[in-house]
């Protein structure tokens, strides 16, 4: 565990769709970033591609996704649910990229 405001940034790379409560994931993050700090993420996300869903699909029945991945509103909202004040999203189809900012 890191102590509260003590990071300058956070950077996760295909985290976020692992794991089962993406918002508490997104607050734990939050709250060990200083004031102005930002977090960059890459997850992957939802997209209409039928091979996208396919492989997502696939990943939750063998258990390697707790859920299905969220889409980029999806990502939007949970960071402001967990306190960022801007989400911005770096593009990417299937696995996409995430500036949050505190």
């Amino acid at each position: 565990p890191f102590a509260a405001h003590c990071a300058d940034a956070v950077v996760s790379f295909n985290g976020l769709h692992c794991m089962p409560d993406h918002e508490g994931f997104l607050r734990s993050m939050r709250r060990i970033l200083r004031p102005g700090a930002s977090a960059f993420i890459t997850t992957l996300v939802a997209t209409r591609s039928p091979r996208h869903r396919a492989v997502a699909a696939m990943a939750q029945q063998m258990g390697i996704l707790p859920s299905p991945p969220p889409t980029h509103d999806e990502v939007v909202a949970r960071a402001a649910a967990a306190g960022f004040t801007s989400c911005t999203s770096l593009g990417g189809r299937g696995i996409a990229a995430f500036q949050l900012t505190v």
